[in-house]
């Protein structure tokens, strides 16, 4: 939705009155525009908040003008009563706020989640701030800092977070977990949403929230704060109870998801803890903005051993990946043989390189890396695997001790999205929108052959590579988006292989989360009700919906079709 002039008018004057950095001029709003996805949607203007403060002082002001426009200034509990009233009737309706609050970090988002047309919150160039115990392994970032400075640091005494991505060198920690963000240490390790910690929030209110780890006294002393904050908590906790089978629905066969409010991650029944963070990892800034995190970090193995394994068969993947798993991989990654083609175009010493490992029959690699304390160790458990390889599945792996060779494959691998995205002919572009699919690796014999029958019927091109070990799998599809047709092609393989993957027992979205490209789908993967408690959540913390609108929730194909590139 866009600002309406007046609105537009009345916040430039406010952010120029309070000295704000920030800027409408065309080129920033050029690149903000843009981000990893399909889309293009322009802001009307990008800010650069120095300090908590002023996002607080922001999102009052907003909250004042929306309420404002809705007729409801100084009527607070109207508000209140008619939300709580349509919660009730269990048909919650979203308002569309005339101006609108999203951020933006490195711009790596796969699905156009930091894309908006309202205003843009960048962090990065002041919010950037961060301090690593190594002693407790922990980490507090502001949400400006890329993850790289981040890694740099933490490379010093041999830690790393586990959810960085294969976009590490240039993404930023706020959209890793505004995306719930996972890649090769992952399967180890745990996404992003296993090792955070609690979060530090600004609401719709333009009060600053910690969430973070409670326990059951802690709980009940929360829900009877009579404020916003107790607000929340009784709300999220009449949710919890409402929906308690739609909840527990929400846990399924696979260790990863990125789509919807993760409120099954929220309340550990034997324990009794409660958390909200979870619901804020993967929300895409939907339910406010995360200015800091606290951050669990691991510690780097000493030795590492790379199998490398041709495979010519995709039927043979459910028992290769078993063997795999089987001893305790620290990364299993895959690439395909179009994946490469394209990777000759960009990186062709490296792609060179990979090839001598592929025969005219491969179709795919495999990286298989195991970790341990000393290089016997590793040794021995990659040798055996390899013969284990051989023997069962008829497959050869490559014990991979050049460097060279080690750094081109997983260069290839880390480049895959890239390449795909940058290998443009004509009109013809890799649109992620299925790109983040994930299911239980046992159910592979029955997915591979079938989505390649999905794509095969509609003549659609792929290149597929991802975190396959957990059952993450990237494929990019091929489409010409000069067609008038586009939107209905992309919609129609979107329904298709997502029925697929919600039969089998998967996820829609892994860890690239919904934004404009899943959003529209949320409801016919989870069902109404389910949906219907997202929207819940939306509105117990965004009544206004002035954060990050028509993500997760009041998604359309109308908004793809508004927004896809078209050359």
């Amino acid at each position: 939705m866009n600002i309406p002039t007046d609105s537009l008018q009345t916040m430039l004057a406010f952010l120029t009155e309070k000295k704000y950095d920030f800027t409408s001029d065309q080129s920033v709003l050029d690149l903000h525009s843009r981000d990893a996805s399909a889309f293009v949607v322009r802001p009307k203007v990008v800010v650069y908040p120095r300090n908590n403060i002023e996002i607080r002082i922001l999102a009052k002001k907003v909250n004042e003008l929306e309420m404002k426009r809705q007729g409801a200034i100084g009527s607070i509990k109207r508000l209140v009563d008619s939300i709580s009233q349509s919660l009730r009737i269990g048909s919650p309706k979203l308002n569309q706020a005339a101006v609108t609050l999203s951020t933006r970090a490195g711009g790596t988002c796969m699905s156009g989640g930091s894309l908006s047309t309202g205003i843009i919150i960048n962090l990065t160039k002041y919010m950037n701030a961060f301090e690593v115990d190594f002693e407790a392994k922990m980490a507090e970032v502001e949400m400006g800092v890329m993850y790289r400075d981040l890694e740099a640091e933490m490379l010093t005494r041999n830690l790393f977070f586990s959810g960085y991505t294969s976009s590490k060198d240039i993404c930023g920690v706020g959209g890793m977990i505004g995306n719930n963000s996972s890649g090769e240490k992952s399967i180890l390790y745990g996404a992003t949403i296993d090792n955070v910690e609690s979060v530090d929030v600004v609401l719709s209110d333009g009060e600053i929230y910690t969430f973070g780890p409670l326990s059951p006294e802690e709980f009940v002393s929360k829900r009877s704060k009579d404020d916003a904050e107790g607000q929340i908590y009784r709300k999220i906790g009449k949710i919890i109870q409402q929906y308690s089978r739609e909840i527990q629905a929400m846990r399924r066969p696979v260790p990863k998801c990125a789509s919807g409010y993760r409120i099954e991650r929220v309340y550990d029944k034997e324990t009794g803890m409660l958390n909200l963070a979870p619901l804020f990892v993967g929300s895409q800034s939907t339910l406010g903005i995360i200015t800091k995190a606290r951050l669990r970090l691991n510690e780097s193995r000493k030795a590492h051993a790379l199998l490398a394994m041709p495979v010519a068969s995709l039927s043979k993947l459910p028992g290769i990946l078993q063997i795999i798993m089987a001893h305790k991989p620290e990364s299993v990654e895959t690439f395909d043989v179009n994946t490469l083609n394209s990777a000759q175009k960009f990186k062709p010493a490296e792609a060179g390189l990979v090839r001598t490992l592929f025969s005219a029959e491969t179709e795919l690699m495999i990286l298989a890396e195991f970790a341990g304390d000393t290089i016997e160790e590793v040794h021995d458990v990659a040798e055996t695997v390899r013969v284990r390889m051989q023997a069962d599945c008829m497959v050869s792996p490559v014990h991979v001790t050049d460097m060279l060779l080690y750094q081109a494959l997983w260069t290839i691998r880390r480049s895959s999205f890239g390449v795909m995205r940058d290998d443009v002919q004509g009109t013809n572009h890799a649109i992620p929108c299925i790109e983040d699919i994930i299911v239980p690796i046992r159910k592979f014999d029955v997915f591979i052959p079938e989505l390649i029958s999905i794509l095969k019927n509609r003549n659609i091109k792929y290149g597929f590579h991802g975190h396959i070990g957990d059952g993450a799998l990237r494929v990019i599809p091929i489409f010409d988006v000069s067609r008038p047709d586009i939107v209905r092609q992309i919609s129609e393989l979107c329904k298709a292989v997502f029925k697929l993957v919600h039969k089998l027992g998967g996820n829609m979205s892994a860890d690239h989360s919904d934004g404009i490209i899943r959003s529209p789908f949320l409801k016919g993967f989870y069902g109404p009700r389910t949906y219907q408690m997202f929207v819940e959540i939306k509105n117990a913390f965004d009544p206004l919906n002035i954060w990050n609108p028509n993500k997760k929730v009041g998604g359309s194909i109308a908004e793809i079709e508004k927004y896809i590139i078209r050359k």
